[in-house]
């Protein structure tokens, strides 16, 4: 799927995902507007079957009711003008490789997707056997068979700037803690998609899971009620070698014993360091990407 188009390395891939998703916190539909073209095979399946009949086993990371392609496409029709509108808008265009830039100003027809026409050359049964809603509706009828109110707040949570928005969904836990709403514990709110962590130069590793729950555990610092745990469902968060983490009201009181600057690690965006140093990482073998899945949990008021 990785494989460079002609004129393009495996390193010059790297470094434009590198420079727009983690240094700048571009959106995955911004970065897709530059993988997809620079990539031999990505998105233009029916280009390369000549004539076969074409099979397409698909598991989805986009909600089946929520896609959208945004602005984007409609400003931009043609690929490589869209690449090349998302690298001037983070100010990329002149640190990106000369063969970046030479690639794209070519617009080279035989890298664009397929077009409609192209597609009904041949047969084609596309089917699409999973997506988003799979694990989050999996993880709603759990929380209910354990006699739990629950609801899915968000399905797709996307290309947000991960920290403030754990943050005010720490705030709405002490909501449901103090006030009994919009749900009355005990109960489980659930919210999936991927948030964004706009690391610059640091240097630490974590992930945006990873990020949102040692984020939120400054708010729910001292609550004896609240546990929000957010993982990655294809098994990594980041660069890292687990899927999320877990916190909850003890968790500040945690780390402070521990000796952690907490402020500094979450400056250089190093909380893998701190989860791994609580013991409160969560791990799980590969799977499939639909997104992540995050889980707050507010149980019945304990004095």
């Amino acid at each position: 799927m990785a494989l460079p188009a002609p004129g393009l390395t495996l390193q010059d891939l790297l470094d434009v995902n590198r420079l727009l998703y983690f240094e700048r916190g571009a959106s995955m539909p911004e970065i897709n507007a530059l993988r997809f073209p620079m990539t031999n095979l990505r998105g233009k399946h029916e280009k390369h079957v000549h004539g076969a009949t074409l099979i397409k086993i698909d598991v989805d990371e986009v909600p089946l009711k929520g896609r959208s392609f945004g602005s984007l496409r409609g400003k931009y029709p043609n690929v490589y003008d869209r690449a090349i509108a998302v690298l001037e808008k983070y100010d990329c265009w002149d640190k990106v490789s000369e063969s970046v830039r030479t690639f794209l100003k070519k617009a080279d027809p035989r890298y664009l997707p397929p077009t409609e026409e192209e597609i009904k050359q041949r047969p084609f049964y596309p089917f699409r056997v999973s997506g988003p809603e799979y694990m989050l509706e999996g993880a709603k009828e759990k929380a209910i068979s354990m006699g739990l109110n629950t609801a899915i707040f968000v399905s797709s949570l996307n290309d947000i700037e991960t920290r403030p928005v754990a943050e005010t969904f720490a705030q709405i836990a002490k909501e449901v803690e103090l006030m009994g709403r919009p749900l009355e514990p005990p109960c489980v709110l659930i919210f999936g998609g991927e948030l964004v962590v706009m690391v610059g130069n640091a240097t630490g590793i974590g992930g945006r899971n990873q990020e949102f729950v040692i984020s939120a555990a400054e708010r729910i610092a001292g609550s004896k009620n609240i546990v929000i745990a957010s993982a990655d469902c294809d098994g990594t968060d980041g660069p890292s070698d687990n899927a999320g983490g877990i916190v909850d009201g003890y968790t500040m009181e945690r780390i402070a014993e521990a000796g952690i600057d907490i402020s500094r690690e979450l400056n250089n965006h190093n909380t893998s360091y701190v989860l791994k140093t609580l013991g409160d990482t969560i791990n799980s073998t590969r799977g499939a990407n639909v997104r992540d899945l995050r889980v707050i949990y507010i149980s019945n008021k304990i004095d």
